[in-house]
Parts: structure tokens; sequence; C-alpha cells
């Protein structure tokens, strides 16, 4: 009997408030969620069923006619900000990203998936780390390694080494998965804040949920 090949997924892109409950990963689904409460999430749209060789065709054009400007691209893990882990600065950010640069910030915000950090995050947290391991694991990078810091960018704003990853080897080959269907990618409006930070809604270290921690910078 002849097996019929499984339908092939398109990819979709989505306004942030027309995305489902639990779809996209954790930032994505947590910046929906604030837009349902009608807070001022500054406008985004969700690269859904994509990788980094199956990019939307009509992504630059689609931001041009939702808003069109300068654009944060931030990867939304599927285990990211979960109930056990948080995976903060596991996966790529770029910062200040002009329409025609898009594609190739999607396409490293996909690659950063499966990057060395990555890995060795999620053995640690599935308790599988070796003793010597020395990686990142669960802590969080500084700002400009983690890619919220917008620094070592081109002039087009996308992080050196475009052809490549940051350790210098090359994207994921076809037929390689392990960047496949393990992140959304939000493309979201840039702006000039006079403050940034993350709110703890209990206390980060003792788990005191009568305790609420912020943390903030003047800037971004």
């Amino acid at each position: 009997m002849e097996q019929k090949a499984e339908p092939r997924v398109l990819p979709r892109i989505l306004p942030i408030t027309e995305l489902s409950r639990n779809e996209g990963g954790g930032k994505a689904a947590g910046l929906a969620a604030l837009a349902r409460l009608g807070l001022p999430v500054p406008p985004a749209m969700v690269v859904l069923d994509s990788d980094i060789f199956n990019i939307p065709e009509n992504l630059e054009s689609s931001w041009r006619a939702f808003d069109g400007s300068v654009a944060a691209v931030r990867s939304s893990g599927l285990k990211e900000d979960g109930d056990t882990a948080s995976a903060a600065g596991q996966y790529e950010t770029l910062l200040n990203i002009a329409p025609e640069h898009l594609e190739e910030a999607v396409r490293q915000c996909f690659a950063s998936a499966s990057n060395e950090r990555v890995k060795t995050y999620e053995r640690e947290i599935s308790g599988s780390a070796d003793e010597g391991d020395s990686g990142t694991g669960g802590r969080q990078e500084d700002k400009d390694s983690a890619g919220e810091g917008g620094a070592g960018t081109d002039a087009g704003g996308v992080r050196g080494n475009p052809g490549g990853r940051k350790d210098g080897r090359q994207l994921n080959k076809p037929g390689n998965s392990e960047s496949q269907s393990r992140m959304s990618v939000v493309i979201q409006k840039m702006i000039s804040p006079s403050r940034a930070g993350v709110i703890f809604t209990a206390d980060p270290i003792s788990g005191d949920r009568s305790v609420m921690v912020v943390e903030a910078v003047a800037g971004l």
C-alpha cells in the first residue's frame, strides 16, 4: 500500500491579539495575555509553524503593512516561561531591526534553539547534566551575550556572523530537527522606554508569595 505523505504545515503570521491561548511559546503567550487584559503592549505579530528553513515569504511585507517600524525580534520558546523553568537568556533576541533585515533576524532566533547554551540548560533542568559540565546552565546571561542589549550588531541591526551561529558554525543543515518546532518568533515594535525591568510576583529566592521583587534599570 502506498503511504501518503503527511501534509506540509505552512508557516503562519498572526497579530499577537489573535493568538490562541497556549499557542506560540511562553513569551508570545504572555504578551497575548497582557494584551487581552487591555494593557499597553507594543504592536506585535508572531511567526508560527516555522523554522530556519521555512520562513514565511511575505514576512517583510506583512510587517510593513502591520506596523513597518524598526522592530525587536524576540524568540518565544515552547519550553520558555514554564512552571518549572524559565529559560531566561537562553534564546536569542535582536533589537533595532529594520524591515528589510527581518528574515535574517528571525532565522537567527530559530537557530538559537539548538545552541550549546540551550542544550546545557535543558540537560541541567532535566537532572541529566554531567558533573563536569561548565555550561551556562540556568544562569542569566549578560545582556549582550543574551541578545537583550542590542550591542554587537551590524549597521542593519542584525548580530554579527549572519550566515551562521555565534560560535562560527553554520546554521543547522536541512534534515537536522534540533531547531525545528521548538519556538515561535515575536516581531514587536521597538520602543525607547524611560525604564525597563522585570517583576517577580513571588520572592525568587524563597518562593514567598507575600513578597514581590522589582528589578529595573533606566532606559532599555
